[in-house]
């Protein structure tokens, strides 16, 4: 399946070679990650995320912001400097940082919750 099976859902724009484009192509397929891919994504990405969040950096972490591909899963900065447009990936969003505000590692802890839940069950954590 192509990115052009999902490169619109009735929830957003979705982008080529981010993981919301992996996660939506899996959800059209009725397909789910099991939980050993999702912890295969989501540890090594959280160890990222603490690597840039101890030099300061903060950013919004959501599905469409991370770049997808057989070496990894890691944080795009521009994506992530901005807000998610995607109802899915503002659903993974710390509340704090819905107000617009970029998240330190606290709300990265929601996010990567929240991401892990949308991988395992296929459904989001929010409308």
């Amino acid at each position: 399946m192509s990115l052009q099976a999902v490169a619109s859902t009735k929830e957003g724009e979705v982008s080529a070679g981010t993981l919301r484009e992996a996660i939506e192509i899996r959800r059209v397929r009725g397909q789910r990650y099991t939980v050993r891919e999702a912890v295969a994504i989501v540890v090594p990405l959280a160890t990222h995320d603490a690597a840039l969040h101890a030099d300061g950096t903060t950013f919004y972490l959501h599905a469409s912001a991370l770049n997808h591909g057989p070496a990894g899963t890691e944080v795009d900065p521009l994506k992530a400097s901005v807000l998610p447009t995607h109802d899915r990936d503002r659903a993974m969003l710390a509340p704090e940082t819905r107000k617009g505000q970029p998240g330190d590692a606290r709300a990265s802890v929601f996010s990567i919750g929240a991401l892990f839940y949308e991988l395992v069950t296929g459904e989001s954590v929010g409308p």
